[in-house]
């Protein structure tokens, strides 16, 4: 998946990259191993994983990573990019119109914006975290919200879409069996939409059993450091909560890797996105901002 990922993205050696919401920085790192020539940002709003992935980069002798720990909603990253990739962050947003504003305010005038997110194949829904007893929403998922495969496209008012059938026309509908042959190219469901200060001009489906494998390899991994992991929840939570706290993210790989794989993962899936700045001659308005 990093590799397809900075396929569709168009990582090419010499970029400046900005990995958003990077997470353990798995995109950060593959690309700074790959294109030595790339000067790589990776943002997290965690200080654990800022650590651990400037104590990765050293390690492995990496010293185009730069590690910021920041609120990607007031981050001011101070210079422009190539390419930005967002990998499994906008599960974690709802004002997605504010957030693609900023990132196109971060692109150099030619950049372009690759996201991977989880989507439902037509509708979008909220995490509440509020609701009682969902203890998913409140515990993973708060604040979050299950996006569409057509809203990122979508957004713009009066977009024309077209749907050119086949596997790359989107997800597949009811009672089409999933695409034996990997996943989808280009879809052709959007007239370029405009987002704010963006273009998509690409997009993609895959099936959500991709995911649900992942789901239980990351179970099987959990079960065999249990003995491991196992002091860490009761040293913050205490041994009652520790109990609780285990046993959830056992559920949730388990119920997650169900929903990705219901119904061959035509309903639930991921879906890519290429963006690119909608008019090239605007510059960001931050001032001071260079290359």
């Amino acid at each position: 998946m990093l590799k397809l990922t900075c396929s569709r993205a168009g990582i090419e050696d010499d970029m400046r990259v900005l990995d958003l919401g990077c997470g353990w920085s798995s995109v950060s790192l593959w690309i700074a191993e790959r294109f030595p020539g790339c000067r790589v940002t990776a943002v997290s709003s965690s200080r654990d994983q800022g650590r651990f992935i400037a104590d990765t980069a050293a390690g492995r002798g990496l010293d185009t990573v730069t590690v910021q720990t920041a609120d990607v909603s007031t981050f001011d990253p101070g210079c422009r990019f190539d390419r930005i990739v967002s990998v499994e962050m906008l599960e974690h947003v709802r004002n997605y119109p504010a957030a693609l504003a900023r990132i196109a305010g971060w692109l150099e005038p030619d950049g372009a914006c690759f996201i991977h997110v989880f989507s439902h194949r037509r509708f979008a829904y909220l995490f509440d975290e509020s609701a009682r007893g969902d203890w998913m929403a409140r515990d993973f998922f708060a604040g979050g919200a299950m996006p569409s495969h057509d809203l990122l496209p979508g957004l713009a008012a009066g977009s024309r879409r077209r749907h050119a059938g086949g596997p790359s026309s989107g997800p597949p509908e009811r009672g089409r069996p999933p695409d034996s042959r990997g996943p989808a190219e280009p879809t052709g469901c959007v007239d370029a939409a405009d987002l704010p200060g963006l273009r998509c001009v690409a997009g993609w489906w895959l099936p959500g059993t991709h995911y649900a494998l992942t789901l239980e390899a990351r179970r099987a991994r959990y079960d065999a450091a249990c003995i491991e992991i196992e002091p860490i929840p009761t040293d913050v939570y205490g041994a009652p909560a520790a109990a609780a706290w285990h046993a959830r993210r056992r559920l949730f790989f388990i119920s997650c890797a169900e929903t990705f794989g219901f119904r061959d993962g035509r309903e639930w899936g991921v879906s890519h996105y290429l963006l690119r700045r909608a008019h090239p001659a605007c510059e960001p308005t931050t001032p001071g901002w260079t290359r």
